[in-house]
């Protein structure tokens, strides 16, 4: 099985989610274009995040 970093079509993946009684309807969409990993959108994302909480305390 291969795996894959991009999309190949337009269309976004959809993922609904139920949490209690409310549910969650999330659309994913990466660029084509996009030079990073998925792998490293989560790191910066997770990297910015821990930084913007640490300097708000």
């Amino acid at each position: 099985m291969q795996k894959k970093n991009h999309i190949t079509d337009n269309t976004a993946q959809k993922i609904r989610k139920n949490i209690g009684k409310a549910t969650y309807d999330v659309s994913l969409y990466f660029s084509k274009t996009s030079t990073e990993t998925t792998h490293d959108k989560l790191k910066r994302i997770i990297v910015n995040d821990y930084i913007h909480k640490k300097t708000a305390s």
